[in-house]
């Protein structure tokens, strides 16, 4: 089976995850909004899964391997209804304060959020649809972790370790910047991975260019006035439209990826007549 190891690595998305959002989310679980708890539950709840499927599957658990993989198909809309609510939250921040960082920050994170769910449903998408292609299934479902590494890992550079944001910037671009480098990181590791056989691991050349993709939004949508139009009209739309919409687009999503990767039905005989 491909990547052996790999669920060692996702291990360790894991602990980064609640080592960088210890002190801001789980020593504060009481004061965050319901977006929050969504999303933290959810991506905690997803990053496990393609974890024990990695280490199930080549423990010759396949009964395990299918029920989380069919745990999935249901965990993922949510998934990114967590990611919707994070950028409901976001907007209205960036509506109700007039400040640099919510102005600037608010509004590149809310745009970094809409990658990262356009980068997801890629992915989890062709994960779906080449279920079927042992290396290519299992290459899309690990770099699903790659998209959620940028967040804790950044806040512990932030908190522990700022000297590793050597871009020289202060305020709120110190934090933009983290948050860069956090995703320029994930984006060396997926390129060595397919760097070491191009044809087999395409799947992380391709979250390389999506992940690339949320950098740039992370650190430059926030200066176009264009891009806070939009977000200030989208910040405007009642939270029941942003999360039907977003669950109902995805729900779509998972139904063509399953689908697309069905195997074909067989043609029926001709007779002869």
């Amino acid at each position: 089976m491909p990547y052996p190891r790999a669920h060692y690595w996702v291990a360790f998305v894991l602990l980064v995850t609640v080592v960088g959002f210890w002190p801001s989310y789980f020593m504060k679980l009481s004061e965050a909004p319901l977006g929050f708890h969504v999303h933290a539950v959810t991506s905690l709840v997803w990053t496990a899964i393609v974890m024990v499927q990695s280490w199930g599957i080549h423990h010759g658990k396949r009964g395990l391997h299918k029920a989380l993989g069919k745990a999935s198909l249901a965990l993922f809309p949510f998934l990114i209804v967590g990611f919707v609510m994070i950028i409901n939250i976001s907007a209205e921040s960036f509506l109700t304060r007039d400040d640099p960082f919510s102005q600037v920050a608010k509004s590149g994170m809310g745009a970094t959020m809409l990658v990262a769910i356009v980068a997801y449903c890629i992915v989890f998408h062709q994960a779906l649809a080449k279920r079927r292609n042992v290396m290519q299934h299992a290459g899309f479902m690990l770099t699903t972790p790659l998209i959620l590494f940028e967040s804790p890992f950044s806040r512990i550079m932030i908190d522990h370790a700022p000297w590793t944001v050597f871009t020289g910037a202060t305020g709120m671009y110190f934090i933009l910047d983290a948050i860069v480098i956090a995703m320029v990181l994930s984006i060396v590791f997926a390129m060595i991975v397919w760097a070491r056989d191009r044809a087999k691991h395409k799947p992380f050349l391709i979250v390389s260019i999506l992940l690339a993709l949320e950098a740039v939004a992370m650190r430059f949508a926030g200066e176009f006035e264009a891009w806070r139009i939009v977000f200030g009209a989208y910040g405007r739309l009642p939270d029941s439209v942003t999360i039907g919409v977003g669950f109902a687009l995805v729900a779509i999503v998972v139904l063509h990826g399953w689908k697309s990767g069905s195997k074909p039905k067989p043609a029926a005989p001709k007779v002869a007549i």
